[in-house]
C-alpha cells in the first residue's frame, strides 16, 4: 500500500515543475492583460455579450461560461484571474495526457523528461499564450484537449462514436483550434503505421472527414441562431475551410518529412 502511494506521489510530482513553468510563462497575463474583446464585454455586459457574440458565433460553452459568472456576480478582472488559474490547470493536464499518449504509441525506449519536453512544446505550440488574453481561455484550452482525445479515439482506440462526441463538444467550444485535431490525428497515424502508403493515406483522409459532421452542425446552429435571434459579423469556420485545412496539414507533412510513398 505504501509503495503504491509512493508511486502515485512520484508520478504526480512532475506537475510541480510544469505548474511553475506555466505560471512563470503566463505571469504577465495573471497580472492582468485586457484585449479589445475584454473591454467590449465590459461595455456590453456578460449577458448581452454571450447572446450577441458567443452564441451567435456557435461558441455556446463560452457563452454559458460567462453567463455563470454573471449569475454569481463575478467582476470582470476577478473572472480573468479565475480563468487564468483554470486554464493553467487544463494546460498542465493536457501536457500530461499527451505525454501518456506518446508513451503508449512509441515502441522504443525514450527518456521520460524528453517526452515531457516534447509534450510541453507541442501543447504550447497551439498558441496558448495568445488565448490567455481572453476571459473564455479555459473553454478554448478545453477544446484543445478534446480535439486531442478525439484523435486518440480514432487512431488508437478506434472508437469513432466517442471521437465524434468529443469533436462536437470541441467545435462548440472553439472552432479555431480544429487544426489541433488534424495535426494530432496525422501524428498518431504516422506513429502507428511508420510509413504511409497510398492505402492508409486514403484511410487517414476518410477518418479525418469525421470532423465535417460537427463543423456542419456548428455552421447550421450559427445560421439558425442568426435567423431567429441575432446575426454576427465575425468570421465563422465554414465547411470548405475544413477540407483546405486538412489537405494543407497532410500535404505539408508529406513534403517536409520527405516520406516515401509507394
Amino acid at each position: 500500500m505504501k509503495g503504491r502511494i509512493a508511486k502515485i506521489v512520484k508520478e504526480n510530482l512532475v506537475y510541480i515543475p510544469i505548474f511553475i513553468i506555466l505560471i512563470a510563462t503566463c505571469w504577465h497575463f495573471i497580472n492582468g492583460f485586457n484585449t479589445y474583446d475584454t473591454y467590449k464585454m465590459f461595455d456590453l455586459g456578460y449577458e448581452t455579450y454571450a447572446k450577441s457574440l458567443f452564441f451567435a458565433d456557435g461558441r455556446i460553452f463560452s457563452g454559458i461560461y460567462i453567463l455563470i459568472a454573471n449569475s454569481f456576480h463575478i467582476f470582470q478582472t476577478d473572472l480573468h484571474k479565475i480563468s487564468i488559474c483554470i486554464c493553467i490547470c487544463i494546460v498542465a493536464y493536457t501536457i500530461i495526457y499527451f505525454k501518456n499518449i506518446i508513451i503508449k504509441i512509441y515502441d522504443k525506449q525514450i527518456n521520460i523528461y524528453l517526452i515531457y519536453l516534447l509534450s510541453f512544446i507541442t501543447i504550447f505550440n497551439f498558441a496558448y499564450l495568445d488565448i490567455m488574453r481572453f476571459i473564455e481561455m479555459p473553454i478554448i484550452a478545453l477544446s484543445v484537449l478534446f480535439y486531442i482525445i478525439a484523435a486518440e479515439e480514432i487512431v488508437i482506440k478506434e472508437n469513432n462514436i466517442k471521437a465524434l462526441i468529443y469533436l462536437i463538444l470541441a467545435v462548440f467550444m472553439y472552432q479555431g483550434t480544429i487544426n489541433v485535431f488534424a495535426i494530432i490525428l496525422l501524428f498518431l497515424y504516422m506513429q502507428k503505421y511508420k510509413v504511409l502508403y497510398i492505402g492508409n493515406i486514403k484511410d487517414l483522409i476518410k477518418k479525418s472527414l469525421i470532423c465535417i459532421i460537427p463543423i456542419l452542425m456548428n455552421f447550421m446552429f450559427i445560421k439558425i441562431y442568426g435567423k431567429l435571434f441575432i446575426h454576427t459579423d465575425r468570421i465563422s469556420v465554414k465547411p470548405n475551410r475544413v477540407f483546405n485545412m486538412i489537405y494543407k496539414v497532410i500535404s505539408d507533412v508529406l513534403v517536409y518529412s520527405k516520406m516515401r510513398i509507394t
